[in-house]
């Protein structure tokens, strides 16, 4: 109900600006216009199970290049569980009943299509990512192909209500998403802040992405406080 409030403020959709600071924080987006978009829109992930529901699907397009905006709205929700126990909980849940989980197979598909050959559900840094950012961030990529796009932007659109747990919940789902970055980035001593797009972290083409997607993952924040 947030994101559609934000966006919703004319009697057309309208950007929020907070979406129009972010994009122009990257050489890739800067001045990136919006053309269309879609609530709810689904992108299929690699290995039978669910699919990526983005909270908010938009694409544009900027210079000789199209642009998709992948977003996820968050209040203090977490971000789902570990990769790591979560993997290890499905595994040992479908061994009780004698079946046998596709989690693990797609987790690693995607940490690999992220992350490169090394990345496994059972090492650290990997296993303690939230499992939501890796879904958002690998699917925002491979809608990025879909689409055609040479970028594809993951964006957080972080709602503060009254509501919300500033104290505990907040926090924790600040740090988790600083973790996904510092996975992703050279240096681990990358300061994580709202406000600013990070990367672009190459996803190269394989077998589920038909060509190479300049990936930016980035965090903005709307404070009700603050209004």
């Amino acid at each position: 109900m947030e994101l559609a409030r934000a966006w919703f403020t004319a009697s057309a959709p309208v950007a929020p600006p907070e979406v129009t600071a972010i994009l122009e924080t990257s050489p890739l987006t800067r001045g990136t216009i919006l053309l269309n978009g879609q609530p709810e829109h689904v992108t299929h992930l690699p290995v039978r199970g669910e699919g990526r529901n983005h909270d908010l699907w938009l694409k544009g397009s900027v210079a000789d290049r199209s642009v998709t905006v992948c977003v996820e709205a968050k209040a203090d929700e977490p971000f789902g569980e570990p990769i790591g126990p979560y993997v290890e909980a499905a595994v040992e849940k479908t061994g009780r009943l004698g079946q046998r989980s596709g989690l693990p197979e797609r987790v690693d598909t995607l940490l690999k299509m992220i992350f490169g050959a090394g990345a496994s559900s059972g090492v650290l840094p990997w296993s303690g990512l939230r499992y939501q950012l890796l879904t958002g961030v690998a699917g925002t990529a491979i809608q990025a192909a879909i689409d055609d796009s040479s970028v594809g932007v993951f964006l957080i659109h972080e709602f503060l209500t009254e509501t919300v747990d500033r104290e505990q919940k907040v926090p924790e789902n600040a740090a988790a998403f600083a973790g996904f970055i510092k996975a992703l980035s050279p240096s681990s001593e990358i300061e994580v802040t709202s406000g600013r797009l990070y990367g672009p972290y190459e996803v190269r083409q394989c077998k589920h992405l038909s060509h190479d997607v300049q990936l930016l993952i980035g965090k903005i924040t709307y404070d009700w406080n603050n209004v």
